[in-house]
């Protein structure tokens, strides 16, 4: 997968972590949410966030949470172990050996498209993000795309020249994994909807790694 990882700049993977793993996740971005975890400086390069905080993201329209605990880092270390062994990459020495980083989107909610950047523990060469809850029933919308066709700022915060016409869609799973070359594509998602069941929220991690 090494070779196919380079050569077509990204990859879907279905069935990549199970429900219950996802749901782990979930639950301590929501006892951090209410207090229920230890806080410590996240040790960022542009911010002053700390661990098992909540915060409303100023760019976008979601809020996010670094989470640290000894379950999450499990699931994460798991995560990596699989990662190298499909990719033939090397996935730690980054932000997920101390940390996931869970991103939260409600009705409308969507992520500005950005390229992303260092914010502390090296440069995010491959970025692979995982659908935490389920398309249909937990929300509609949210549909996260790539495009090669555009230009980013140095801090990957400012996007130009984009050919919007050339962005690919992809509709994750829950449980499945997509990942991309972050040097090469700029990345984004749709508005968040509700579902038939009245929910509307969209729940991402993601694992980083420097080649």
């Amino acid at each position: 997968m090494s070779n196919t990882i380079k050569s077509q700049d990204y990859i879907y993977i279905e069935n990549f972590l199970d429900d219950e793993s996802c749901d782990e996740i979930i639950r301590q971005f929501k006892n951090a949410e209410q207090g229920g975890l230890p806080k410590s400086s996240a040790g960022l390069n542009d911010s002053t966030d700390e661990f098992n905080e909540v915060y409303v993201s100023s760019r976008s329209p979601l809020r996010y949470c670094y989470v640290k605990t000894d379950r999450t880092q499990r699931i994460s270390s798991n995560g990596i172990d699989q990662l190298n062994r499909l990719t033939g990459l090397d996935w730690s020495g980054n932000i997920n050996d101390v940390c996931f980083p869970v991103f939260e989107y409600g009705e409308d909610g969507y992520i500005e498209t950005h390229r992303g950047r260092n914010v502390g523990y090296g440069a995010n060469d491959y970025v692979a993000v995982l659908m935490l809850t389920k398309y249909g029933s937990d929300f509609l919308g949210g549909d996260f795309y790539l495009n090669t066709d555009a230009k980013a700022s140095e801090d990957g915060k400012v996007i130009y020249n984009e050919n919007e016409s050339s962005r690919v869609f992809i509709r994750q799973k829950k449980g499945s994994l997509l990942i991309f070359n972050n040097r090469i594509h700029v990345h984004g998602t749709t508005p968040v909807k509700k579902s038939d069941k009245g929910s509307s929220i969209r729940m991402t991690t993601s694992w980083r790694m420097t080649e």
